[in-house]
């Protein structure tokens, strides 16, 4: 495949993985972070892989790391990602 058709399939698969998150959860910009509040409950076992999925999503579709801010229903930060330090649980 050309670089092209793999920069393309990663350009569809970000929209794809944004598309269900926004669907699923309250995600909004707040310049210049990307702030996730869940607005279901997600097992313990499944936030960093979140985390990873919604980060990745967000370097393809915007060019560039950036801070993002994870929260769960009840307001409790779970998960932070960002340029310096990557993706990690709280």
């Amino acid at each position: 495949p050309t670089v092209q058709a793999v920069e393309s399939r990663q350009l569809s698969a970000a929209k794809q993985v944004m598309s269900s998150a926004r669907s699923l959860f309250n995600i909004r910009e707040e310049e210049p972070h990307l702030v996730v509040e869940c607005t279901s409950s997600i097992a313990p076992e499944q936030q960093l892989a979140f985390a990873q999925a919604i980060a990745n999503a967000d370097v393809v579709l915007t060019g560039r790391p950036r801070n993002i801010y994870y929260y769960l229903r009840d307001g409790r930060q779970f998960a932070q990602a960002d340029p310096l330090n990557g993706i990690r649980l709280k």
